[in-house]
């Protein structure tokens, strides 16, 4: 991933969402494309917004992060899909 010519401002981040997945219900194999909405509920942090000295993210550059589904805004980069949402929208940081 090359390096992004985009800042967020404030206590948000910018995403790069996770590609989504097939889904097993009841046995049965649903790709993405049957559901209304693909819009992804995890991401990898790529930038954390710019704020005043005393304030610390609770997530770092590669964090791996669950959020709220509608929270984040998406943006078109050189085509590739990112999204900013507040910190705290996300909910959940994965552990590696």
């Amino acid at each position: 991933m090359s390096k992004i010519n985009l800042k967020p401002v404030g206590k948000r981040v910018l995403l790069k969402p996770e590609e989504v997945k097939e889904q097993k219900m009841g046995g049965l194999y649903v790709p993405p494309t049957v559901s209304e909405d693909k819009r992804p509920a995890s991401g990898v942090v790529v930038e954390l917004g710019q704020v005043s000295d005393n304030y610390t993210f609770k997530v770092k550059v590669g964090d791996t992060v669950y959020f709220k589904e509608y929270s984040p805004v998406s943006i078109d980069i050189d085509g590739e899909e990112y999204l900013v949402i507040d910190e705290k929208e996300i909910l959940a940081v994965l552990s590696k």
